[in-house]
């Protein structure tokens, strides 16, 4: 209770310890309110520190309804702003936050956002939270498969727009953000293993998508059949399978 009451501080610096504390503690009870008040402080660093904080303490289930608030943090004018809420998103895993992702973070001027953001789609889209959401629905959801059908389609999505964003970032000046592209692709990418290598990377992609093209054509074009009660009933999706754990921060 101290700690919270001490987010409240006129002293920058009090504040930004007490909400660095909470982190460190990560007491699964902490009210998460008085942390997110903080994203509008005045100081670069008490905003780094809630942010801070509220990665050890959310999950996708507490952090579902925050996404919306954490995005326009991705526009702050500190870079550890801007990295952190990164980081928080990524820990937060939820796909919403894909977009406004490829759209900002990777085209930031500073290598570090660039990174952070990288790694961040990673963790979001990697197949270790993909599995554990599909055990998830399968255990918990009272109609599974449509459930799971939808989650599917949700993940290829976000890595139709993921993909060729992290792609272009293997051209990168900066090694370490090239070294975090490679990493993310294979991440979310199961079986596919091209290195730092742009053009191998480009022109898988390009198959791909020829591919998945081909595929909705072939899909339209197709003449629709009529059910009938001997038609056997359909085969219920797998769960998606995107790649590798992402490795621990």
């Amino acid at each position: 209770r101290c700690l919270t009451e001490a987010l409240d501080d006129i002293d920058p610096i009090v504040r930004c310890n007490a909400a660095g504390s909470l982190g460190c503690i990560g007491f699964s009870e902490t009210p998460i309110e008085p942390l997110q008040s903080l994203f509008n402080d005045p100081d670069p660093t008490v905003r780094s520190a809630a942010l801070y904080a509220l990665t050890n303490l959310l999950n996708e289930e507490r952090g579902r309804e925050l996404v919306g608030e954490i995005i326009p943090l991705l526009n702050d004018e500190a870079t550890t702003v801007r990295c952190h809420a990164l980081i928080l998103l990524g820990a937060v895993g939820h796909t919403d936050a894909v977009r406004p992702i490829t759209e900002n973070s990777l085209n930031d001027h500073d290598p570090l956002v660039r990174e952070n953001g990288v790694l961040s789609l990673g963790a979001i889209l990697g197949s270790d939270r993909a599995s554990r959401k599909s055990r998830k629905i399968r255990e918990q959801s009272p109609e599974p498969e449509k459930e799971l059908q939808e989650w599917e389609k949700t993940v290829a999505s976000a890595n139709q727009l993921a993909n060729p964003c992290v792609i272009e970032l293997l051209r990168d000046e900066e090694h370490s953000v090239v070294r975090a592209a490679t990493s993310t692709l294979q991440k979310i990418n199961a079986g596919e293993d091209h290195g730092g290598s742009y053009a191998s990377w480009r022109t898988w992609w390009d198959r791909v998508e020829r591919q998945g093209a081909l595929e909705t054509h072939r899909t339209e074009q197709a003449p629709s059949t009529p059910e009938t009660p001997s038609q056997a009933e359909p085969t219920p999706p797998e769960p998606p399978s995107l790649g590798p754990a992402p490795e621990g921060e």
